[in-house]
C-alpha cells in the first residue's frame, strides 16, 4: 500500500477565470506522464496556489481512474465555485496514485488503502484549511475538540500537559 505524490499540475483557466479545457489537461498529462497515471486510481487534492502559499480546498479519491473522477462535472462545479472568489490564484491538482508491487501505477479498482489515505488527507487538509470544500467524512473531524490540540477554541495558554502531549506529535 504505497502511494506516490505526482504534481502539482496546474489546471487551465479560461477567460472568466474558471476551469475550462479538461480534455486538453488530461491529454497533456498523459503525454508527459503516460497513460498509466491518467488511468490509475488513488487520492487527489485540489489546491490553490497564491502569493501567500498553497492551500488545499478539496480531497477526493478516484476508485476508477483519475481521469474519470478528479475533474468530473460535479468536482469542476465545486472548484469553479471556489475559483469565482479567487482572482490571482492558480488551481493545482496533486495526484497520489496507488503503486503496484512492481512500483508502477496500480490499475485495479479502489482499495481500502485509498479510502484510508483519503481520510488521512482530509484530516490534514482541515488542519491547514478549516474552510475545506469537503462535506463527506468531515463532520466528526470538524466537531471533535481536544483542548489545546485539535480544533481548540479554548482561550488562554495551554496547560503543561497539553504542551507535553503536543511534543509527542511533533
Amino acid at each position: 500500500m504505497k502511494f506516490e505524490i505526482c504534481g502539482p499540475f496546474e489546471i487551465p483557466r479560461g477567460n472568466k477565470g474558471v476551469i475550462t479545457d479538461v480534455k486538453q489537461f488530461w491529454k497533456e498529462l498523459a503525454e508527459e506522464w503516460g497513460e498509466g497515471l491518467v488511468k490509475a486510481h488513488g487520492a487527489y487534492v485540489f489546491a490553490i496556489k497564491s502569493a501567500r502559499g498553497t492551500k488545499p480546498w478539496y480531497v477526493g479519491k478516484a476508485g476508477k481512474t483519475f481521469k474519470q473522477e478528479a475533474l468530473n462535472a460535479e468536482n469542476i462545479k465545486k472548484y469553479n465555485g471556489k475559483l469565482d472568489t479567487v482572482t490571482r490564484g492558480k488551481p493545482w491538482l496533486f495526484l497520489l496514485p496507488e503503486l503496484n508491487d512492481g512500483g508502477g501505477f496500480s490499475r485495479k479498482t479502489e482499495s481500502a488503502h485509498t479510502k484510508a489515505l483519503e481520510l488521512m488527507l482530509i484530516e490534514r487538509a482541515l488542519a491547514a484549511n478549516p474552510n475545506l470544500l469537503n462535506s463527506s467524512n468531515t463532520k466528526l473531524l470538524r466537531e471533535i475538540e481536544v483542548f489545546g490540540f485539535i480544533n481548540s477554541r479554548k482561550p488562554g495558554k495551554p496547560s503543561e500537559a497539553v504542551q507535553e502531549f503536543k511534543k509527542c506529535f511533533s
